[in-house]
């Protein structure tokens, strides 16, 4: 299972707590909050996972192998390869743009033909200054003068400091949400373009291949992008499975 950490220790935690006391009699679970860079996901995404085995299977493994216990997916990735040389480095906002890289867009320009979903939200004149100006003074919202900054934000420590930021190439990218084509909704400048990022490479930030299609207008697919489970995180817990699946099949 995966979904937001807040379901564990935030307003959600009653609902998980019902969900654990239905699941435990008959299943041995385990559950924590994993970041999904550690997966070669490149986004900082936080998500909770829970992994559960039937009682009945858990035992069949306990008797074959006394030592066992269940676990999380594997880390494949880190941020620190230093101290963790068996492990990939974390992969970057800049290698998933780089990697077959996609045609230069307009804010608000139907994707290209050949590039399914890469499109983001058009942008206003006051923003397309913003963006500009960010992109060359720090990155963020923070640097903007006086006359490029909301009411709202020119009183300290007001709102998201992300909004309006540009995504930085050398680190992965920011969490992904349903307003990842929004330039107001977070860190979702792009590096180079005076634009929001697309909803294609929101998905690449997700993990998803370009081959992978959504459907529906573009607030609806970057709905859909921002809401799934990234298939490199998804495959980290299916391996898991799989590999339990394949020893049982032996006994």
């Amino acid at each position: 299972m995966e979904n937001v950490p807040g379901l564990a220790n935030g307003r959600g935690k009653q609902i998980f707590a019902q969900a654990l006391a239905e699941l435990e009699p008959s299943y041995h679970v385990l559950y924590d909050v994993l970041n999904c860079a550690d997966y070669g996901v490149p986004q900082t995404r936080k998500r909770l996972v829970l992994h559960g085995i039937r009682n009945d299977v858990y035992q069949l493994l306990i008797q074959n192998q006394p030592n066992f216990k269940i676990s999380l997916p594997s880390k494949t990735h880190t941020n620190d390869p230093q101290q963790n040389p068996n492990l990939l480095p974390w992969v970057t906002a800049g290698q998933a743009l780089q990697n077959n890289a996609l045609p230069a867009i307009n804010a608000g320009q139907p994707a290209p033909v050949g590039y399914p979903n890469h499109e983001t939200n058009g942008l206003a004149e006051i923003n397309i200054q913003r963006i500009q100006y960010i992109r060359t003074h720090g990155g963020s919202r923070n640097c903007l003068p006086p006359h490029l900054q909301l009411p709202c934000h020119q009183r300290n420590n007001v709102g998201y400091s992300g909004v309006y930021g540009i995504i930085d190439v050398t680190k992965p990218a920011p969490t992904m949400t349903g307003g990842c084509i929004c330039y107001s909704k977070g860190r979702y400048g792009h590096p180079t373009e005076d634009r929001a990022i697309s909803v294609r490479e929101a998905a690449r930030f997700q993990s998803f291949p370009d081959t992978f299609v959504f459907h529906g207008n573009k607030g609806q697919t970057a709905l859909q992008v921002g809401n799934a489970v990234p298939p490199r995180l998804a495959n980290a817990s299916g391996n898991y499975f799989i590999n339990l699946l394949n020893y049982l099949y032996t006994l």
